[in-house]
């Protein structure tokens, strides 16, 4: 590490100070139930196709949450 750096206190890790934040937050309560599973798919469009095994109800309700911390993000994903 850089003596002068050490000497003022400034991190050696630029992103050290930085919070974990929330980046992505949505939910699918904002959408009409008969609408929720479709919104819920566009999350991940390009990424995965996925699809209902059970359509008994028009209900889904679903939350995603992606955190970031500098070049780290952290997602979570629950069917509430």
């Amino acid at each position: 590490m850089d003596a002068r750096v050490s000497a003022a206190g400034i991190p050696s890790d630029p992103h050290a100070a930085e919070p974990l934040r929330c980046a992505i937050d949505q939910s699918t309560a904002s959408v009409p139930p008969a609408e929720q599973f479709d919104f819920f798919r566009t999350w991940y469009a390009g990424v995965a196709e996925m699809q209902l095994l059970r359509a008994e109800q028009p209900l889904f309700p679903a939350h995603h949450q992606v955190w970031q911390l500098a070049d780290l993000g952290l997602s979570l994903s629950s069917k509430r």
